[in-house]
C-alpha cells in the first residue's frame, strides 16, 4: 500500500519553474562577470597583437628603406606589404631640425628665418658681408653691408624642407652655417587604432 505525504500549510515549499529561473539568472550572472571582467585581457590580447603585426611591417619597412639607401643614386624600390591589421600612412613635415654653426672662432654669428623671404643675421664682430642660400632647386647669394645691429636680407628663393644659409666675410671664408631640415616619414598604424581614428 503506498502512502501520500500531504504537506501543512505552515511549510514552506518552493515551485520547480521558480528554481529553474533562479539557476538561468545564477548562470547568466556569473557568465556575464566574466565576460565583464575578461573583456579587457582580449582586447589587451588583440592590441598586442596587432601591435606585434606592425612592429613587424615597420622593420620590414626599415630593411627595404636600407637597401635603397645603399645603393646607388637614382635606385627606387617597389614592394608591397600584405597587411589585414595595419595601414601605412605618409607624416609629412614629422620633425623640423634647425642646425646652427659658427665656422672660425673669431666671430659669433646669429641667423634668424623670419618669414619666406627674409632673414635676420647679426654678426658680433660685423665681419658678415653675403649669404649665401641653398635648396634643391636653388642657390642664391645676397650681398649686404657689414652692422652692429641685426641685418635683415631678403631673397627670391622659395623656402620648402631642407634649406642651407652659409654667411661669408669680406675673404669669401665660410663664417656660419643654418641649416633648416623638414623630415617626413611612414606611419604604421594598428587596426584597433584605425577604428579610433575613423
Amino acid at each position: 500500500m503506498m502512502r501520500g505525504t500531504t504537506c501543512r500549510r505552515n511549510d514552506l515549499a518552493v515551485s520547480e519553474v521558480i528554481g529553474v529561473v533562479m539557476l538561468l539568472a545564477m548562470v547568466v550572472t556569473m557568465m556575464g562577470g566574466v565576460f565583464l571582467v575578461l573583456t579587457p585581457y582580449v582586447n589587451d590580447f588583440q592590441d598586442n597583437t596587432s601591435w606585434a603585426n606592425s612592429n613587424g611591417i615597420a622593420e620590414r619597412l626599415d630593411s627595404r628603406i636600407d637597401v635603397v639607401a645603399s645603393s646607388a643614386n637614382n635606385t627606387g624600390l617597389r614592394t608591397t606589404i600584405n597587411s589585414l591589421s595595419s595601414s601605412i600612412a605618409p607624416v609629412i613635415n614629422a620633425e623640423i631640425w634647425t642646425l646652427s654653426a659658427d665656422l672660425t672662432w673669431n666671430e659669433r654669428v646669429n641667423v634668424e628665418y623670419l618669414n619666406q623671404t627674409t632673414f635676420s643675421i647679426h654678426a658680433v664682430n660685423e665681419s658678415a658681408v653675403k649669404a649665401e642660400i641653398w635648396t634643391s632647386e636653388s642657390l642664391e647669394y645676397v650681398n649686404f653691408t657689414p652692422s652692429e645691429e641685426p641685418i635683415t636680407i631678403s631673397h627670391n628663393t622659395t623656402l620648402q624642407g631642407t634649406y642651407i644659409v652659409t654667411i661669408y666675410n669680406v675673404h669669401d671664408v665660410a663664417i656660419h652655417k643654418y641649416a633648416h631640415a623638414s623630415l617626413s616619414g611612414l606611419l604604421v598604424i594598428p587596426k584597433s587604432k584605425l577604428v579610433n581614428i575613423r
